[in-house]
């Protein structure tokens, strides 16, 4: 339709295109990468991010229907799988092997136990299940990743607070973050001995590579064409990535829709949405028409919004129904 296709033609600078649910947003990202390739892009010249393994998958899918050969030399996957290649192809930047084991939330636990006499446990020792209280020690690490706060900013952040502790539970509250402010710092040690990342790693690790590595900014620099499925769904660190990657006057190309965040638990951060344009100096359209929903349907998530005081999210999610 007519918004689909001034998505896919734009040529304007960094766009975000607001595709609410059924609008056919990743019919649209496939259909944009198809004219850029018919204008001369190279193939090899496309970069194509998506939060999650699923909406990868159909990406690639899609892309090797519409044009299999040169989908092949589209770089095409998650965050996080783009993180580790350039981890693996420049690992001894960041103190790691062509070797690094990439851990899960169970690898980390059984990191952090085998250096159990190392940690500074006080408000945090379970004698009967030590396991039991450094799971909620590695959401906090994981969280601090997310939004790139390294051991010695949290470690800092625990200091003010405990200079700033005017009674006893504050000064309690600042000692707990301290502790776990340690328990940060001794993780991060036993990762980088045991030749291992975990998950934040390769977010935080990747744009370390880029901002410090000639290699690595020469290797980002041939993407001309950066696009980004579920938008809302990536993490301040992320969102810091595709900066870096961006950098170097790529086309950026974004597809979002902020009220279908999913994945604020692991830390999405929605606002990025709402901040693209301040960011990446960019513009926003939006795709109008709704091919999934029938209009009894439309119209009634329209009125609950007006409802719930936010009519401009009605009118993006598709005020229209096909057919």
């Amino acid at each position: 339709d007519d918004s689909q296709l001034a998505a896919v033609t734009w040529d304007k600078g960094p766009l975000l295109v607001d595709a609410g649910p059924g609008t056919g947003k990743t019919r649209t990202l496939i259909r944009r990468i198809e004219h850029l390739l018919g204008k001369g892009s190279r193939a090899g010249s496309f970069l194509a991010l998506t939060f999650s393994n699923k909406a990868a998958e159909e990406m690639r899918e899609r892309l090797s229907a519409m044009n299999a050969d040169a989908a092949i030399e589209m770089w095409v996957g998650t965050f996080h799988a783009f993180g580790l290649e350039l981890l693996t192809r420049w690992p001894s930047s960041v103190g790691r092997t062509s070797n690094v084991r990439v851990l899960d939330r169970t690898g980390s636990l059984a990191l952090l136990e085998a250096n159990l006499d190392k940690l500074p446990l006080r408000y945090y020792q379970n004698l009967y299940e030590p396991a039991y209280e450094l799971v909620p020690m590695l959401q906090v690490i994981s969280r601090c990743k997310d939004e790139l706060i390294t051991p010695i900013q949290y470690r800092e952040a625990a200091d003010a607070a405990m200079a700033k502790a005017k009674t006893d539970e504050e000064g309690e509250a600042a000692e707990r973050v301290q502790e776990i402010a340690e328990i940060y710092r001794i993780y991060e040690e036993a990762l980088e001995k045991e030749d291992a990342v975990d998950f934040g790693d390769l977010i935080r690790l990747a744009l370390e590579l880029i901002q410090n590595n000639s290699e690595v900014k020469e290797y980002i620099a041939g993407f001309k064409h950066v696009l980004v499925d579920e938008f809302q769904d990536v993490n301040s660190a992320s969102d810091a990535l595709l900066r870096a990657i961006c950098s170097k006057n790529s086309d950026v190309w974004v597809v979002a829709d902020q009220r279908q965040s999913i994945y604020r638990f692991r830390g999405a951060e929605p606002s990025n949405v709402s901040n693209f344009e301040k960011t990446f100096g960019g513009s926003r359209r939006p795709l109008a028409q709704n091919y999934r929903s029938f209009a009894s349907v439309v119209s009634t998530f329209k009125r609950f919004s007006e409802v719930m005081g936010d009519g401009a999210m009605a009118g993006a999610w598709g005020a229209k129904r096909a057919n």
